[in-house]
């Protein structure tokens, strides 16, 4: 049975158009679209949604309950995805600056993210380093103290924190320039090996404030991946 996608956004029931035999693109009539990996039997099926006609449920509890529940197999589907390749392409010896942008790339794309960012420890000062969706003028020279604004507090406390509004709390730093008007919800992850701080992966999303389990599960085994990347370049260096 095809299962039913709703939409990030909105919540509106999405459209399955094929792209090839391994992908689908996820189109919502409200404008967000994403893509999706098809799998065994799923590949022939792709292209039926359009044509299936949703029946209602009486039970309205139950009918968001499944529709959760169908969107949660989704994402985590789309977030193993992710994970294998990120983890395939660091175990073929690619650690660097290609490494580390795809890493922000996919994860920038799969949480329709408004930036991802990280920033590296080096002086005892957290220095912008690699950005999605931040302004090239700030990389390499962007350069925060520990415990200063959310990722400094992340760095400090070497735990992860996740904020709803970062425009109503007041331990947020305000970086001209940074757009932030535009910005919501924000992750910071510190990037731990053997409880040495290596920097910091950062996440900021517009429209929206909470974020699913499955979601800070993906982020944590991103900022794992990305925390080995990062000290087997050390070491070489």
């Amino acid at each position: 049975m095809e299962r039913l996608i709703h939409c990030r956004k909105c919540g509106k029931l999405m459209k399955r158009e094929l792209v090839d035999g391994w992908k689908a693109k996820i189109v919502c009539s409200c404008g967000f679209s994403e893509f999706q990996v098809l799998y065994g039997s799923t590949r022939s099926l792709a292209p039926v949604l359009g044509k299936t006609k949703v029946s209602r449920v009486k039970d309205s509890k139950n009918d968001l309950k499944l529709q959760y529940e169908q969107s949660l197999s989704e994402r985590e589907k789309e977030e193993l995805n992710i994970i294998r390749e990120v983890l395939s392409l660091l175990t073929s010896g690619e650690k660097g600056a290609y490494f580390i942008n795809l890493l922000l790339d996919r994860i920038y794309e799969r949480m329709n993210a408004k930036t991802t960012s990280f920033y590296l420890l080096e002086s005892g000062n957290l220095i912008l380093k690699y950005g999605r969706g931040i302004k090239e003028e700030f990389i390499n020279k962007l350069s925060l103290k520990i415990g200063e604004g959310i990722t400094g507090i992340a760095a400090e406390e070497k735990e992860i924190v996740i904020i709803e509004d970062i425009s109503v709390d007041k331990r947020s730093k305000k970086i001209e320039g940074m757009d932030e008007e535009t910005l919501k919800a924000m992750v910071a992850i510190p990037l731990l090996y053997e409880s040495h701080l290596l920097g910091v992966l950062n996440l900021k999303v517009s429209n929206r404030q909470s974020f699913h389990n499955d979601e800070i599960v993906f982020l944590t085994i991103m900022a794992n991946l990305l925390t080995l990347a990062i000290h087997l370049q050390e070491k070489i260096n």
